[in-house]
């Protein structure tokens, strides 16, 4: 537990630390936040100062539900929203045409103006009785005229026209000019307040008066599921736009109630037209109904059926009463044909309404009465039997004839019976086809009727509802304005100032903290290099010639160095044969301070006490001669390595002002200078200057750019990889941390050198760095 709540405070302590340092990094430039907050602020100042304040001017108004006149609202209409479409009526409250007939009726065309010290500002009114004589659609484009009020007259120019037309009585009234205008004085004491006043009228087309106001117009509906709109303007003078949306509000609503009354009269034309065309059918079907009677010879179709009926039923009686006269025909021809003694009395029940043969039937009944009467009392040869049989005989050939002239006359009604029969079915076959007819024609009758009651109906709706017309909304707020101006708003503004004040170079520091990746803290190299040692910070100089030349300086730079030199010993290992100390003082490019830095720390450990010794190993650009005005690199280590009879220490160039201060320079610029460093005689010189010296400060070179110092860290104690404020690249240490934990070199600390105060932070430097790293071969450099 212990070891989490110690965890967690370290936690929260980093955290905090981090707050702290990222604030430092935006607190330290607080002059420039603080100037681009003025300079937003004055900007706001300045426009506040010259912009016109603009008003807001709302008003409220309630679509009413489009019924219909008098008809009651159907089932279900409580519990469901009201036939209305806002959008429709949204756009045609924001449609020209509406906005062009309130212009027309508010005489919106004139603008008035009145110049200030800077602004031009719009006025309700002038001092003036104003006329506008010419016609509205005769304005074909903008013009303007200045009206200058002087004590000599009324001056009107013209379209900035530099002649002016001059009024001495400030009046246009009888006065020959072309203007589209008069002017009347209001009264003496309004002229005389208004002297040196200057206006100007404006007079546009009433197409380009309302597309301006249509612009500043606006339109919302208010709730969710309501049908409230408001109306909203924004303008100069809150009396002009509440008279705007009052006046649009009216022309609305008089728009609305004029497109009823239009639909009511163009119902009512319709209705009328409709009228006569169904008279006429009316007419035409009833006349048809008429024909149709008389042409099929009947009173209705139920009397025609029934006497056709009664017709074909006397037919087929009379047919089948015909159909029995054959069947008696055939039995008497039969019967009449059979010989003598097998006669038999005739039936007579004939009809010889034409023929008589029931006569002749009886009579033939007599005869064989008789014949069979003798035909028992007497013998066949009796001359009374054979004269009966003669006659007889002559009886039965004249009923041959009678009954054949019958029968032609049977067949001839019968023929008559069956046409009429024929016809009289198909009179009845047609009487469904007839009824269809009729009831089509009844049908179309009773639409005709049914149509023409329902448009007498509708008529006097539409007659009802042009007299008594519903409006198409309800006002439910008229005009009002806001008391304080919606732009420009100085709370918002100054607000917005603050607010972009603060943030714009907020946003430029931290672009530019993002961009800057150079090192600006020792926070920077621990969090790449972690777990390295840095041993001090070493405070920025404008130049290379502030070294610690004397003992007793104990300026903050001295002092810096001193510490550096004192926390050399807690990184360097621990001897026991007292050999000195070799410290390599390296970086990873040109320009970050490793010479300066050598010099420095051999001073600093000298003005301790020590003995050291300063070598100069950068054999291919030497600084420590041109760092040190007073020595001279004619000779240095590159001859000492390369000419193995001299001795190192001739080479030795005393310090005057430290006696234990010694220094070897790098010498004429060798061309083969890693072969020399790898001889073996740079380690021959450091195995005899352990024993003279407490500390030897090798100054190589850069490690990114050559191999020099690859060659001889192996021989050194401690390397000490300087780095320059604002001028080593944080990406430049993962170099050098490859470095050393691939082994290249050991017993690795870091320097922070240029270090600026927190005053400085973000400055440029007094003195310029470039990554070129000049190299020149030959002995024949002596500088």
């Amino acid at each position: 537990m212990a070891k989490v709540s110690q965890k967690s405070y370290k936690n929260a302590h980093n955290k905090g630390h981090l707050i702290k340092k990222e604030l430092a990094k935006y607190l330290r430039l607080w002059p420039f936040i603080f100037g681009s907050i003025l300079i937003a602020i004055a900007i706001v100042f300045v426009q506040l100062r010259y912009t016109k304040s603009q008003y807001k001017s709302f008003s409220k108004i309630k679509i009413l539900s489009n019924t219909k006149g008098l008809e009651l609202p159907q089932a279900g209409f409580i519990f469901s929203r009201p036939n209305i479409n806002l959008e429709n009526n949204i756009e045609i409250i924001k449609s020209s045409r509406l906005w062009e007939e309130l212009v027309v009726n508010l005489e919106l065309v004139t603008s008035f103006l009145q110049y200030g010290n800077v602004l031009l500002t719009e006025v309700e009114t002038l001092p003036f009785n104003y006329k506008l004589d010419i016609p509205l659609d005769e304005i074909s484009d903008t013009q303007k005229f200045k009206i200058d009020v002087r004590n000599d007259g009324l001056f009107v120019f013209k379209n900035e026209m530099l002649e002016p037309i001059v009024f001495s009585d400030y009046s246009t009234l009888g006065k020959d000019h072309d203007l589209p205008f008069t002017l009347s004085p209001l009264s003496f004491e309004s002229i005389k307040a208004n002297i040196g006043t200057v206006y100007e009228i404006q007079i546009s087309p009433v197409k380009t008066t309302a597309d301006r106001l249509r612009q500043k117009f606006n339109v919302t509906v208010v709730g969710k599921n309501s049908e409230l709109l408001e109306l909203s303007m924004e303008g100069e003078l809150k009396s002009k736009s509440e008279r705007i949306l009052n006046g649009l509000m009216e022309v609305f609503e008089l728009d609305g109630i004029r497109l009823r009354q239009t639909i009511s009269e163009r119902t009512i034309n319709f209705i009328q037209e409709r009228f006569t065309v169904l008279a006429n059918e009316l007419d035409s079907i009833e006349s048809g109904i008429k024909d149709y009677k008389v042409t099929n010879n009947m009173l209705s179709i139920e009397s025609k059926a029934t006497a056709d009926l009664t017709k074909l039923s006397l037919s087929e009686q009379e047919l089948v009463t015909v159909e029995a006269q054959f069947l008696v025909l055939d039995f008497i021809k039969k019967t009449i044909e059979l010989p003598l003694e097998s006669l038999e009395i005739l039936p007579n029940f004939i009809n010889d309404d034409g023929v008589n043969i029931n006569a002749e039937i009886k009579a033939y009944n007599a005869l064989v009465f008789e014949m069979d009467r003798l035909k028992t009392n007497a013998k066949a040869n009796n001359p009374v039997f054979i004269e009966l049989q003669a006659e007889l005989e002559s009886l039965k050939n004249n009923l041959k004839v009678s009954l054949a002239l019958f029968r032609l006359q049977l067949t001839t009604t019968k023929n008559e019976l069956t046409e009429k029969n024929t016809a009289y079915n198909a009179s009845l076959l047609e009487i469904p086809s007839m009824e269809m007819y009729m009831r089509n024609i009844e049908r179309q009758q009773q639409i005709k009727e049914t149509l023409y009651l329902f448009l007498l109906q509708k008529r006097e709706e539409a007659a009802i509802n042009k007299a008594i017309t519903e409006p198409t909304m309800q006002v439910v707020e008229y005009a009002s304005s806001w008391w304080d101006p919606v732009f420009p708003n100085p709370k918002n503004l100054y607000g917005m100032a603050l607010l972009l004040g603060l943030a714009i170079p907020i946003a430029i520091i931290y672009l530019i903290l993002l961009l800057d990746t150079k090192l600006k803290s020792i926070d920077d190299i621990k969090s790449i290099v972690d777990g390295l040692p840095v041993l001090g910070e070493i405070p920025f100089v404008k130049d290379n010639s502030a070294l610690i030349l004397e003992k007793n300086d104990n300026s903050p730079f001295s002092e810096a160095y001193r510490i550096l030199s004192s926390n050399l010993s807690f990184v360097l290992p621990l001897k026991t044969n007292k050999e000195a100390q070799i410290i390599l003082s390296t970086s990873t490019i040109k320009g970050e301070g490793k010479t300066f830095t050598s010099i420095n720390i051999a001073v600093a450990l000298a003005s301790l006490g020590k003995r050291v010794l300063l070598l100069g190993g950068d054999l291919r650009n030497p600084q420590i001669h041109k760092t040190i005005g007073t020595l001279k690199n004619n000779d240095g280590l590159s001859t000492y390595l390369h000419n193995r009879d001299m001795s190192w220490k001739a080479l030795i160039n005393p310090i005057t002002t430290f006696d234990n201060l010694d220094i070897i320079t790098s010498g004429p610029i060798p061309p083969n200078a890693p072969q020399l460093l790898n001889n073996g005689r740079l380690e021959s010189l450091l195995t005899e200057a352990k024993h003279e010296y407490d500390f030897v400060i090798i100054d190589s070179a850069p490690t990114l750019l050559v191999s020099d110092t690859m060659l001889i860290s192996p021989l050194a104690d401690l390397t000490l990889f300087v780095t320059r404020y604002g001028y080593t690249d944080k990406e430049l240490l993962n170099f050098v941390k490859d470095m050393n934990e691939t082994g290249k070199i050991t017993n690795l600390a870091f320097v922070f050198n240029g270090v600026k105060s927190a005053k400085s932070y973000g400055y440029k430097y007094g003195y310029k760095y470039g990554y070129n790293y000049g190299y020149n071969y030959g002995y024949g450099n002596k500088n």
